[in-house]
């Protein structure tokens, strides 16, 4: 990579290190909680992960903790799990070599109010004998009905991708109760979900039960699904699976607000500046819906309130009429017209657009959607709806992310980031002269934090 990324201002990122996955969001006592994999010294992913720490008011701006979880005391690496808030209880993946994909269910618990430090205590769930997993790792815990339930993901023989379940009545002894769930990764009805299940997680949206996983096979990540389905006796009967995410979104976590609905955080890959020693970054946070027999992930009502000032209210934008962004920290709002065949936002640092540095492309005509910067390995294409939806697209520095409404999410890193993106040009096809999309810009400058 050449030149400097340009750091998020509203999307969490650490000032030095690594980060993944996001773990255990906890609201309480009128803050967040976030915990995330951190590897402090490194600028790649390495076994000896922590739980790092920070908290927040609003999910938006964030103040860095110390770590709360570090290896040690039998742990190689202390890597994903969850938080039972109201026990004040962790739940994390202990590994340890040779063999890093099982891992073994771990407990902690805090020494101080605030959460800022944890000790460990017992190994509370091992791979269960006679399964044959491959992998075992990335506990969750709810309670269901009258038991503690566990979900744990897990790589079963056949190359098929599962969730195993174990029960507690006290979240200490634990008993193997089997498979909560299970696909074949030869499976592609509604979307294909790979062979092995990280971070499998059961949530609660409109009254249905849905099934998140992060989607992984021949060690590489792919994106996170879901399925709606049931729960029943413990075991989940999915319905329709459906692709989520596109892109750089990966091991996502489900939480409740503070107004107690469902909500989502995500790891964006390929984000960052290893010059500058940081790597890895988290998304906004996500609210989940379920529409027409969808789930759906939209930017989380606190993004809208942390808007700084609206720069340009929705009205029609012609085709080639230049808009001026207000800075590399901006969301833009385009509502396209319902007999549009094809939108295309293009952001430049040129008045004229002749130099895009991220092109969304909204094309109903064929069906497909793209977003695509140049300097970023690759662009990011998918199937796209044909009801013509608000959509939103978020510039934070060195990243992108479109919300598709019934589509899908899909972000995409900026690197290098050192040129400003200043104009926006959109242009579109298929629609009456007088038909011009609506668009509306605001700016989301918050002062990033210096390198």
């Amino acid at each position: 990579m050449t030149g400097r990324a340009r750091r998020p201002a509203y999307h969490f990122a650490p000032r030095k290190g690594w980060i993944n996955d996001p773990l255990g969001v906890t609201y309480r006592g009128g803050t967040y909680d976030v915990f995330y994999q951190y590897v402090p010294g490194a600028t790649t992913w390495q076994p000896a992960c922590q739980w790092g720490h920070a908290v927040s008011a609003d999910l938006v701006t964030f103040a860095e903790q110390s770590a709360a979880l570090t290896p040690g005391d039998g742990d190689a690496g202390c890597w994903s799990g969850c938080v039972v808030a109201e026990h004040d209880l962790m739940l994390f993946t202990s590994v340890t070599p040779p063999d890093l994909s099982i891992g073994r269910v771990r407990c902690a618990r805090p020494r101080d109010p605030a959460w800022r430090e944890w000790a460990k205590g017992s190994y509370v769930v091992d791979v269960p004998a006679g399964t044959g997993a491959a992998a075992f790792r990335d506990p969750s815990v709810w309670w269901d009905n009258d038991v503690w339930r566990m979900l744990v993901g897990a790589a079963l023989p056949g190359r098929t991708a599962a969730a195993l379940t174990f029960t507690s009545p006290d979240l200490q002894q634990w008993t193997y109760s089997g498979v909560f769930a299970e696909r074949s990764s030869s499976e592609r009805n509604g979307a294909w979900t790979g062979s092995l299940w990280e971070c499998p997680q059961l949530v609660r949206i409109d009254g249905e039960d849905v099934l998140l996983v992060s989607v992984w096979d021949d060690d590489a990540l792919q994106y996170v699904a879901c399925a709606r389905g049931v729960c029943s006796g413990g075991r989940f009967a999915a319905q329709a699976w459906q692709q989520l995410t596109f892109g750089a979104y990966y091991a996502a976590t489900s939480f409740c607000d503070d107004e107690g609905k469902p909500a989502l955080l995500q790891w964006l890959r390929g984000v960052g500046d290893p010059a500058a020693g940081w790597c890895g970054a988290l998304s906004i946070p996500q609210r989940l819906s379920i529409r027409e027999g969808r789930v759906l992930a939209a930017p989380h009502p606190r993004v809208a309130a942390a808007r700084a000032r609206e720069v340009m209210s929705v009205r029609p934008v012609a085709a080639g009429e230049p808009v001026a962004l207000p800075s590399w920290h901006c969301e833009v709002v385009l509502r396209p017209r319902h007999d549009t065949d094809v939108v295309r936002l293009a952001f430049s640092s040129q008045r004229n657009g002749s130099d895009p540095a991220v092109t969304l492309t909204l094309d109903w005509e064929q069906a497909q959607f793209s977003l695509a910067a140049p300097d970023a390995e690759d662009d990011v294409s998918g199937p796209l709806d044909q009801r013509r939806s608000e959509v939103t697209l978020l510039l934070d520095g060195c990243l992108a992310e479109a919300y598709l409404g019934r589509s899908g999410v899909v972000a995409v890193p900026i690197r290098p980031a050192t040129a400003v993106i200043g104009w926006l040009r959109v242009a579109s096809s298929g629609g009456r002269a007088d038909d011009d999309p609506l668009v509306g810009v605001w700016d989301l400058t918050r002062e990033p934090r210096a390198d």
